[in-house]
């Protein structure tokens, strides 16, 4: 089964994205609304996939999150975000997602 964890700072969104994942059969390791507990949950739970806001609260973003993933752990993983601007494309890019997931999205059954 594929484990999969959540980087995502609205409660709303974090249990609609986890259970629409569990309803498809994925298992869903771990939950965090900021970077550096993310960081330390993925680096403990090591999951198959790391679903990432951009956007989160304190000194750590998914960008940011994503360049240590690359260096470190070799995790691939998704940006879900509603920043589609110029400089946040381009901070996106170096750091080679498996994905990129605009919000807001539709999750159909």
């Amino acid at each position: 089964m594929i484990r999969i964890y959540i980087v995502e700072d609205e409660p709303i969104i974090a249990r609609t994205i986890k259970k629409a994942l569990e309803e498809e059969g994925y298992s869903i390791c771990g939950i965090a609304n900021n970077g550096k507990e993310a960081l330390y949950d993925i680096d403990e739970l090591k999951p198959d996939l790391v679903l990432l806001d951009i956007t989160l609260k304190g000194d750590v973003d998914g960008i940011k999150i994503a360049e240590k993933l690359n260096a470190k752990a070799q995790v691939p993983f998704v940006f879900l975000t509603s920043l589609t601007d110029p400089k946040t494309t381009e901070r996106v890019k170096h750091t080679k997602p498996a994905g990129f997931i605009g919000k807001p999205f539709t999750i159909s059954s």
